[in-house]
């Protein structure tokens, strides 16, 4: 639905769950990531979705949405979901309020990305994986690459095992 490109080409909801997880990826205990390096790490995940589109638009796909996962141009950024439960009383209609990527302000008055709680939990809910086996493999595969020396491979395999650790 996008008025300045035919988006068909891409699938956005799968690059909406890689930049979740480039920002959680990113994320320490005080600040997060910034909105140029994220939209760097999303570059190449969307231009191998559409090689042939202009890198210029490969850009405009990764700020919409991220902006549109930060929900800008709403004044609360949240998002509202109104769902019903069955109780004493009868059906009940209940909102429920989240927030999926979040803009903080650093010390240094630089504004970073936090991944929040709902955000993590639909990208590990979005992966299919038997998480604690996967971990333990990752980790295996990891040093048997160290180990023989193929050092490009092994940050491959760092970065899985870390997915894994995120979302064990």
């Amino acid at each position: 639905k996008l008025d300045w490109a035919d988006a068909t080409i891409y699938q956005m909801a799968e690059i909406a769950l890689h930049t979740i997880d480039q920002v959680t990826i990113a994320m320490d205990f005080d600040t997060g990531a910034g909105h140029d390096e994220v939209i760097d790490r999303l570059l190449p995940f969307i231009a191998q979705q559409a090689p042939s589109r202009m890198p210029e638009e490969h850009v405009r796909v990764a700020k919409w949405v991220l902006d549109n996962l930060i929900n800008v141009g709403t004044t609360e950024r949240g998002f509202r979901r109104v769902y019903g439960s069955m109780g004493p009383g009868g059906y009940q209609r209940r909102q429920f309020d989240f927030k999926l990527l979040v803009e903080l302000a650093a010390r240094d008055g630089e504004v970073y990305l936090r991944a929040t709680d709902e955000a993590i939990n639909v990208l590990v809910g979005a992966l299919d994986t038997d998480v604690e086996s996967a971990q333990i493999a990752a980790e295996v595969k990891l040093e048997n690459l160290i180990n023989r020396g193929r050092l490009a491979d092994a940050k491959l395999a760092a970065e899985q095992a870390r997915y894994r650790t995120v979302q064990y």
